[in-house]
């Protein structure tokens, strides 16, 4: 009885580690507490990966001891991947993929990639914001964010209706999936367009637009450095993204689901969330603004936009200027990795 006891207690407390180094990566990343000094994701990890076993064999990744994250360099998207000039690496999938990486006992390393299809497996072990068959040949586990268009609007948070929509001034980016978004749904607003969201977020901070609309994740990471821009709610039913894994990786595949669940239930996911993107709910059918319907047969699903030198874009085909993102994540420094 006392063997079984101790064997128990030994299992419990290298979960524990590994949670408490998890947590420990991810309040390093977001420069809070005694781990704000740290030199940076790398060595974060690889100095939490060292006091733990890796639950992954060599045969499984890429380099062994060491996930390898892709990063698609054409679609460079804030607030989940924010490039900067001397290919310093920051965002919410950097904080995550650390700390999954740390939850399997490995070192974490990201890699520039062209092709998602022909990278994984070979250039890289896993693909953050992949949605269920973007990739051929993946499976796609655990959550890391949702795809949603959503409106903002100066006012408190919480989802609006039809009604307190209809005959308003709504602000989009040209050509972005959210402008297609609102020309196939019954909304009856005047539109105005702007070449990026900074200038749509500053028009509705000065009163000449009631609301924006534009992708959950971008308008939710942009309003944080504005005191009174909040979530009003999303116009469709969201879709989770998630990790893409080879299908054939079965190892790998089952390892990431499971250090992805563990995660997210010791609440490491939230903080990630929480630093980049501010109080945006968990987006359901709930937080739908009531009333609106969509013509998905004309439902715009591609990315309409390219973006110019120094932009970030999304995968709506929305972007913003390069000297005004907010957040210290978007600038070097303890915060940030290195893109190979």
């Amino acid at each position: 009885m006392g063997r079984l006891f101790m064997g128990c207690f030994r299992r419990v407390r290298q979960t524990l580690v590994v949670l408490a180094t998890s947590v420990a990566c991810v309040l390093a990343l977001t420069g809070c507490g005694p781990f704000a000094s740290s030199p940076g994701v790398e060595e974060a990890s690889r100095e939490a990966a060292e006091s733990l076993t890796p639950v992954v064999s060599g045969d499984a990744l890429v380099q062994e001891g060491t996930l390898t994250v892709g990063v698609d360099t054409s679609t460079v998207n804030a607030p989940y991947f924010i490039l900067g000039d001397d290919s310093t690496l920051s965002g919410m999938d950097v904080d995550l993929a650390s700390a999954l990486a740390q939850q399997l006992g490995l070192q974490v390393r990201f890699v520039s990639i062209d092709d998602p299809e022909t990278a994984l497996g070979t250039t890289c072990d896993v693909i953050f914001e992949a949605e269920d068959g973007d990739i051929a040949d993946a499976t796609v586990v655990g959550s890391s964010s949702q795809s949603s268009v959503a409106l903002f609007h100066r006012g408190e948070a919480g989802s609006v209706t039809l009604d307190d929509v209809n005959g308003k001034t709504v602000g989009v980016q040209e050509g972005s999936v959210s402008q297609g978004v609102l020309e196939n749904s019954n909304l009856s607003v005047t539109a105005r367009t702007y070449s990026n969201l900074n200038e749509a977020f500053n028009a509705l901070e000065a009163g000449t637009l009631d609301y924006v609309l534009c992708d959950a994740y971008s308008g939710a990471y942009l309003a944080v450095s504005y005191g009174d821009i909040t979530f009003a709610g999303n116009l469709d039913v969201p879709v989770t993204r998630g990790v893409a894994v080879l299908q054939s990786n079965t190892e790998l595949a089952q390892a990431v689901s499971s250090a992805m669940q563990t995660i997210s239930e010791s609440g490491i996911t939230s903080l990630a969330r929480v630093r980049w993107v501010g109080t945006l709910p968990d987006l359901t059918s709930d937080t739908v603004v009531s009333g609106v319907v969509i013509d998905e047969n004309n439902h715009a699903t591609t990315n309409e936009s390219t973006t110019g030198e120094g932009d970030m874009s999304t995968d709506s085909g929305e972007t913003f200027e390069n000297d005004s993102t907010p957040m210290d994540g978007s600038t070097a420094g303890s915060n940030a990795a290195t893109l190979e």
